[in-house]
This record gives C-alpha cells, sequence and structure tokens, in this order.
C-alpha cells in the first residue's frame, strides 16, 4: 500500500475568541505562498474548556514544523490554550509568540518567560520576521516578489489596526456599560474616582496627600491631582480638609461605603486602571526605538550589573559617581558613564523611570528610585536585553 506523504504543519494556538487574529495570519500565509492545507488553526470551543486536547489536534502538534501561538488574557484564562502551551513547550520546535496589547513578559503564564521573545502584528519587523521564519523552513516553492511581501506585511499591519481599534471601542463600551457609582457620591473627575477607591478599599475615613502619592508610585498610576479631589470632594460636602491637609470623610458616607458590598467599586478601579502605566512597558517601547544614548545604556548596563535601584543626584551625586567608579574598575571600563553620569540620570527622570524619594531643604529632588515594575525587568533581566547591554560595554572595555 502506497504511504501518504506528511505535509509540513504551521501549527496556530489560539483561544477561539481570538479567531480573527488566526484568521489574519493565516490569511498573510497563503498570501506569501504556504498552501493552505498546510496550516491549522487550533479553535477552541470555549474559554473555561477542561477536556482532553483531540487526537486531531495531538497530531498536528507532532506533524508540526513551526508553531504560533496568539497570546491574550482569553489564552491565559484558558485551561486548554494552557495545555497547548506546555505541549509547545514541551515540543521544543521553532515557535513564534505574538502578544495583544494586554499582554507583556510579566503577563506571561506557565512554561514561557521573559527570556521568550514577545512579537506584535502591529509591527511590520515582527511580521517580516514571521515571513524569514517560513520561508527558511518551508522553503517555497514559488518565492512571492518583495513588492508581494511588502503588500501583504502591509495589508496585515492595516487589518490588524482595525481590529485593535474595533476592540478597543467594544471593551470601552463594555466598560462604560459596567461602571456604577454609588447613589450618594456623585462625582464626575477621575482624580475624585481614584482618591475615593484608595480611601474605600484602605477602609480609611481620613488620608493624607502624601500617603496617598506613595500609594499611586508603588501602583505606577500616573497624573492624578490629589489636591484638586480633596477640593472638589469639600465643596460636594462628602467631607472636609483638615489644617494639616488631610481629607476626612463624612462619618456617615464612610460608614455606608466600607460596610455591605463593595461590587460598585468595579466602576471605581476602570478609572484607576485607566491611569496606570508601568515603567517597563514603557521601557520596552523606548528600547525597541533604539532611543538610549551609550550614557544611558552604561547606566542600565551598571543597574543590571550592581541591582542598583538608589540614585543620588545634586548633593548626593558624588557618592553615586563614587559606586560607578567602583564598578567601572571592576569591570575595566573607562569613564565614559562617571563623567556623564547626570545625563543619564536626567534620561530616566525625563522619561519617568524614577520617581523622587529625597528631597534638598529647598525641595529639589536630590536622590531619586526606580518604579517598581522596572526594577523587577532589570534586576531579573531578560536574556535578549542582557546581551545587547554586553555589547555595548564592550566597547568602552579600557585595557
Amino acid at each position: 500500500m502506497e504511504q501518504t506523504e506528511k505535509k509540513p504543519v504551521i501549527f496556530i494556538s489560539h483561544q477561539s475568541k481570538d479567531a480573527d487574529v488566526a484568521t489574519m495570519i493565516l490569511d498573510f500565509l497563503v498570501g506569501i505562498g504556504v498552501p493552505n492545507d498546510f496550516i491549522f488553526c487550533s479553535s477552541l470551543p470555549g474559554n473555561d474548556v477542561g477536556e482532553r486536547i483531540s487526537s486531531e489536534i495531538k497530531q498536528k502538534l507532532k506533524d508540526s514544523i513551526l508553531n504560533i501561538a496568539i497570546l491574550s488574557k482569553n489564552y491565559f484564562d484558558s485551561p486548554y490554550c494552557l495545555n497547548e502551551e506546555g505541549i509547545l513547550w514541551f515540543c521544543n520546535k521553532p515557535l513564534i509568540l505574538f502578544a495583544l496589547p494586554e499582554i507583556t513578559f510579566k503577563d506571561l503564564i506557565g512554561f514561557w518567560n521573559a527570556d521568550n521573545k514577545l512579537r506584535r502584528l502591529d509591527d511590520s519587523s515582527d511580521i517580516s520576521y514571521l515571513y524569514d521564519v517560513v520561508e527558511g523552513i518551508i522553503h517555497l516553492s514559488s518565492k512571492p516578489s518583495q513588492q508581494v511581501i511588502n503588500r501583504k506585511t502591509r495589508e496585515l499591519n492595516q487589518t490588524y489596526q482595525v481590529y485593535l481599534k474595533n476592540r478597543k471601542t467594544n471593551e470601552a463600551n463594555l466598560t462604560n456599560d459596567s461602571i456604577s457609582e454609588p447613589p450618594v457620591l456623585k462625582v464626575t473627575t477621575d482624580d475624585e474616582r481614584i482618591v475615593l477607591y484608595y480611601m474605600f478599599t484602605k477602609e480609611v475615613k481620613s488620608a493624607s496627600v502624601s500617603n496617598i502619592d506613595v500609594w499611586l508610585t508603588k501602583n505606577e498610576i500616573f497624573d492624578v491631582n490629589i489636591d484638586n479631589a480633596f477640593q472638589l470632594l469639600e465643596s460636594s460636602n462628602y467631607g472636609e480638609i483638615s489644617v494639616e491637609g488631610d481629607f476626612d470623610l463624612n462619618i456617615e458616607i464612610f460608614r455606608k461605603y466600607t460596610s455591605g458590598d463593595k461590587e460598585w467599586l468595579t466602576g471605581y478601579k476602570n478609572y484607576v486602571d485607566k491611569h496606570h502605566q508601568p515603567r517597563d512597558e514603557l521601557f520596552y517601547k523606548l528600547w525597541k526605538s533604539n532611543d538610549m544614548d551609550q550614557f544611558v545604556l552604561l547606566f542600565l548596563c551598571y543597574i543590571v550589573d550592581e541591582r542598583d535601584s538608589v540614585f543620588g543626584s545634586r548633593s548626593y551625586d558624588t557618592w553615586q559617581i563614587d559606586k560607578i567608579k567602583k564598578w567601572k574598575k571592576q569591570y575595566c571600563l573607562d569613564s565614559v558613564l562617571s563623567s556623564n553620569y547626570q545625563k543619564a540620570l536626567n534620561y530616566f527622570v525625563d522619561n519617568k523611570f524614577v520617581y523622587v524619594t529625597e528631597v534638598t531643604s529647598y525641595g529639589n529632588p536630590r536622590q531619586y528610585e526606580l518604579y517598581p515594575s522596572l526594577k523587577d525587568l532589570l534586576f531579573d533581566c531578560p536574556e535578549d536585553i542582557k546581551t545587547e547591554l554586553q555589547k555595548e560595554r564592550n566597547k568602552v572595555f579600557s585595557f
């Protein structure tokens, strides 16, 4: 009996709610010359499926020569997808991870971690990478022209951009529908909602600007005017500002909204999330755009090597530069960073990678600290960033 030749398989792992994205990738692959029957899309019947992976999918995974996973909140909420993740990891075959906007390296669950490169379909270079990998593995019989490749890349990018826009609109509509204000507290600004969210979740009747500011900093929540919130809440007779500048909630309001069901706080949390701007995500954007000069890259080398997260300025910069000189001596480097430390620190300040922890008697910053998410990233630095930083350090090696 003649044996049927096995076809190569490009396996696309995704959650059924993200099927539109899987279809975009499939259309791109077909458009660049991959036969349609070489591609297998794993579409799941539901977000909470707990059943075993079918024999068909097992066989396709076994035959695959390239695996593509579409990572989203839906994907990581699905036990079925997590099962597929484990198999993809175990197979140890070429793997490309395309992440939707809500997924960063810190959201990875299971076998994948920060060492895995996350790619985006709104980035043309990542789509080009997909083509290069596919062409290298399959060796397309009729290789498309560069003009066709560019057109298909542009089409996928644009289709995905429209998808993201519609997705964002739908999510915003859902969010607006879910927002419920407490029946008494009719507030109109994000500042008020975020301050009230802090007070009701912490169950504190009185709050100071400094305490809320520490909470905002720790959680990387930006563009909140606490003083404005206090004044607006006082003018609405929801409480009063003390001589010390603290805000004291009306006791009836405090008792009512810190007891019983707090489901209505979900509405306020939507506003908190809107102002949540993780510094590690900003860092990745700037890193990818090659926006960092030599001083900044060497400063990053120093932070990664020394695990230093507190930096002096003004009267405190002397001891900081001394620490950098010791690091420089240990690695036999020249004086580029120690001579340009303030320029490197200014880049961190300007991009809000650090926050002020101490000030001079005149109120000027003299000590800064890394925001928590960026500290976590650099102290457990992904291998691809480490490699690039090592190259930068080698450039200033001094014999």
